[in-house]
């Protein structure tokens, strides 16, 4: 039972940061609410500046209300404000959406984790050549990776190219990779797609992309008879219901990688 009290503190936060900001930026609050430091905040609102014409003040009180929303301990109640209480109207659809999500995997428990994932982690506690802080690392990682597919299945709900519904065989693949990531974007939902085996190996290697349309690119190095063995075809698409302007700077990212990698190869070829 949410306090009223509570409620009204949440209301009166919002005033000065706006629910959009706060769902948009929540995974960025969650992370330095106790430093003094917003400096890494507003790196991340500089990265939508062509969105977000904020002035100094607005930024400063954007990443003050937002973190005090997490240091009060009022981040359930904010998100079953913008949930329950909240005019739809006047939110997004990506946002009522990032809301509700939030919400429910802020409501799981360590009960729900795959049974594969409690036995790595088990593995990895039972590891005597790790060091603690390695070990912490390792598990914090599996959780978010093992939380990461759930959400990726709950938005495309099947292979975001094939239709394939078998959940046990789709791969939560990162459109930037996860070694190259802030933090921030390692378990943002937009930059992942759910694939078959298959796709997944090939867009991991930059032999596939796609573009912003979501139509697939493919690299010359597969062979009409490679494609045909895989099952690749030159139709492919990612569901388009599914994919939203969010997903365009990580495509483009991706999209970066796969035609560095088509020059280095034709560089090659002309050398030999």
């Amino acid at each position: 039972m949410i306090k009223d009290s509570s409620l009204d503190e949440v209301k009166k936060l919002f005033q000065h940061i706006s629910i959009s900001s706060f769902i948009k930026y929540f995974e960025v609050f969650e992370k330095h609410y106790e430093s003094r430091d917003n400096s890494f905040i507003f790196e991340n609102f500089d990265k939508h500046k062509e969105y977000e014409s904020w002035t100094d003040k607005s930024y400063k009180s954007r990443a003050t209300k937002g973190k005090k929303i997490f240091r009060d301990k009022l981040d359930i109640v904010a998100l079953e404000y913008v949930t329950k209480f909240a005019n739809k109207n006047r939110l997004t659809s990506e946002t009522i959406e990032k809301a509700n999500r939030l919400l429910k995997n802020r409501k799981n428990s360590i009960v729900e984790i795959e049974p594969i994932v409690l036995k790595q982690i088990k593995e990895i506690e039972n590891n005597n050549e790790l060091l603690k802080a390695e070990k912490t690392a390792l598990v914090k990682i599996r959780l978010g990776q093992s939380n990461y597919r759930k959400e990726l299945i709950e938005y495309w709900e099947k292979s975001c190219v094939t239709k394939i519904e078998m959940q046990e065989i789709l791969i939560a693949s990162h459109i930037k990779p996860f070694s190259e990531c802030n933090e921030t974007e390692k378990y943002d939902l937009y930059n992942g797609l759910l694939l078959t085996p298959n796709y997944d190996k090939l867009f991991d290697k930059f032999l596939i992309s796609f573009d912003q349309n979501g139509e697939i690119l493919i690299s010359t190095l597969l062979t009409k008879t490679d494609l045909e063995k895989l099952g690749i075809s030159r139709k492919d698409k990612l569901n388009s219901e599914k994919l939203s302007p969010n997903h365009y700077i990580y495509l483009k990212y991706h999209n970066d990688k796969f035609n560095e990698r088509e020059r280095n190869k034709n560089v090659l070829q002309q050398r030999i």
